[in-house]
């Protein structure tokens, strides 16, 4: 982390792990501007081979260098960064003629872009506050190359792994991801030499799911210090009455406010219809619990031991520490 006042502040996470509420919630409070999952691969496909990309903090990467400072510096504003809508899925196809639903959900992505495009031009001029999911591996190279200071929001595998596989589609299917990351030299040099067995098993979705996190999560929590990297636990961040962790991540990110009860309870646009009708609080911590199947707990918790993941237990919606200090 930097000292300077002219960081850009970042947030990053697994998907579904908070990040949009978090970057919503901080952006509004404090006058920002945000930049929305710049690595999307489909969105930003230029960026896509550094999208879960594993990054040592001594690799040049000018290409990525450059396409981050002009995101961070508020000069590269398209439909995706700036609207949160995926340009791929904005084309007309001819099959849309013959699937009235199809067509529906087309069309309703342009006016989603119409009134994101509404709503975000407003913040032209605004610092910007940027959010990545796909940016875990690469933290270290981040604060070392760009102007940043970085915030890392953790949750509950079995939430993560729950929401997912509930809410399917292309954009959480596991496959892909875990050969992604199988495929990267340095990743299995540095990070997965000591689990070739859980990477390369036959898992359920359940599993690869649970691996994912695994992956994303593990190298993240242990660097976080090392790197000035302060690290917000969502669960934490649902405990209304408690501020704290909400004011050690704007003291992380040289930001001033934390936000209003109205805003941290407000849902962000990524998150499920239960939760946008409920608002965010404590009570949403541990419906996955109920969710999940036993075969599919034990089997996340076979994963998270393969990996000595000790901050969390599927017996338990909370941290470990949240936990104890609740028995």
């Amino acid at each position: 982390m930097t000292d300077d006042t002219d960081a850009v502040p970042i947030i990053v996470g697994s998907g579904r792990s908070g990040t949009t509420w978090v970057q919503d919630a901080l952006a509004q409070a404090n006058g920002y501007a945000t930049a929305f999952e710049p690595l999307h691969p489909d969105a930003e496909p230029a960026m896509a081979a550094y999208a879960g990309r594993y990054l040592r903090a001594e690799e040049d990467c000018a290409e990525l260098k450059f396409f981050l400072e002009q995101v961070f510096s508020g000069q590269l504003r398209d439909r995706w960064i700036t609207c949160r809508v995926r340009p791929d899925r904005l084309t007309f196809r001819m099959h849309l003629l013959s699937d009235p639903r199809a067509a529906y959900e087309w069309w309703s992505r342009w006016k989603k872009l119409t009134r994101h495009y509404i709503r975000y031009r407003r913040d032209r001029g605004k610092p910007i506050l940027a959010k990545f999911i796909r940016a875990n591996l690469m933290l270290p190279w981040l604060v070392r190359h760009l102007n940043v200071r970085v915030a890392a929001i953790v949750r509950h595998p079995g939430a993560v792994v729950e929401s997912k596989l509930r809410l399917g589609g292309d954009d959480w299917e596991p496959g892909a991801v875990i050969e992604r990351y199988r495929n990267q030299a340095n990743l299995r040099a540095d990070l997965l030499r000591d689990y070739g067995e859980i990477m390369h098993e036959r898992l359920t979705p359940a599993g690869e799911h649970a691996l994912i996190w695994c992956i994303e999560n593990k190298l993240l929590m242990e660097q976080a210090a090392e790197w000035g990297i302060v690290v917000g636990y969502y669960e934490d961040l649902l405990d209304a009455p408690n501020e704290d962790a909400w004011w050690s991540l704007v003291k992380g990110l040289g930001l001033k406010n934390i936000p209003g009860a109205v805003l941290r309870r407000s849902a962000s646009q990524q998150a499920s219809q239960v939760s946008t009708e409920r608002g965010y609080n404590s009570d949403h911590c541990g419906a996955w619990q109920s969710r999940l199947s036993q075969i599919q707990l034990d089997e996340i918790q076979r994963v998270l031991n393969s990996f000595d993941i000790e901050q969390y237990s599927m017996n338990s919606m909370f941290p470990c520490w949240r936990s104890l200090d609740q028995s």
